[in-house]
Formats: structure tokens, C-alpha cells, sequence
């Protein structure tokens, strides 16, 4: 979907007052908006504290085992360094300085979405899984 076109249809459940949720990647080139009523059908789960679209799967887990392949130190040190530059300039209020690692699992994300354990959580059928347990953003 393009930007202009998720613009449009996100105003236009806001206009009609239809709950929806959106994601938009980090390059914009593949956003999204999906009303709430709509979401398992595309196969989105979520949970949003206890306001969820699915039922708990109680899954049979042996201990876990990862292998996680970090993203390199020196690397991460040397856009720390810019971004604590950029910090004492007065140049951001809020940050979240990430970067990949390679984790291997013998669990499925369907699996890991249903074990995490956090008040914010998101699936996307065999695309990718998410959770936080903090809130970004607060509507007063």
C-alpha cells in the first residue's frame, strides 16, 4: 500500500469513528491500517493490555534453547558515541537506538507470540512478532 493511500484510508476510519490500528515500516514502503474487526481474518493477532482478538493457545514448550549472533560492539559503540553527541546538542527528546541480531529458535513466531509475556504484543501470520512492555504513546 502506498503512503497516500494509507493516509486516506486511515482518515477515513477516523472520520467514521471504526477502531484500527496501523504499522508503518521504517523505509514507509509498506504500510499499514487495519480496522480492529478485520484483524484476525488478515491474520494479525494483538494484544493491547487485556484487549485481544485471539484466544491464549497454551502451547507444550521444552526449555528453550537461542543462539543469538549480536550486533558487532564496535559498531553499536561508535553510533552510541553520535547519538550521545546529538543528545548534549539538544538535538532529540526521545531515542531508541536498535540494531539487528540473528537469533536462532527452534520456535515458531506464532509460538514466541503466544509465551511472551507482555501487555503490548502483536502477530503477523509467519511474518514477524512483536511485544513491549511499556506504552509509547498515551491519548489524554
Amino acid at each position: 500500500m502506498k503512503i497516500t493511500r494509507f493516509k486516506a484510508e486511515m482518515s477515513a476510519l477516523a472520520e467514521k469513528q471504526e477502531p484500527f490500528f496501523f504499522l508503518i515500516d521504517f523505509e514507509q514502503e509498506n504500510p499499514v491500517v487495519c480496522p480492529i474487526h478485520r484483524a484476525e481474518e488478515l491474520g494479525f493477532y494483538f494484544e493491547i493490555k487485556k484487549f485481544k482478538n485471539f484466544k491464549r493457545k497454551f502451547l507444550n514448550h521444552k526449555p528453550l534453547t537461542l543462539s543469538i549472533d549480536p550486533f558487532p560492539k564496535s559498531l553499536y559503540s561508535k553510533a552510541y558515541k553520535k547519538v550521545i553527541k546529538e543528545i548534549y546538542q539538544g538535538n532529540t527528546f526521545l531515542l531508541n537506538l536498535t540494531f539487528p541480531s540473528k537469533i536462532k529458535t527452534p520456535l515458531c513466531l506464532e509460538h514466541i507470540f503466544h509465551l511472551a509475556k507482555a501487555p503490548y504484543k502483536l502477530y503477523f501470520k509467519d511474518q514477524f512478532v512483536i511485544y513491549s512492555p511499556e506504552c509509547f504513546i498515551k491519548i489524554i
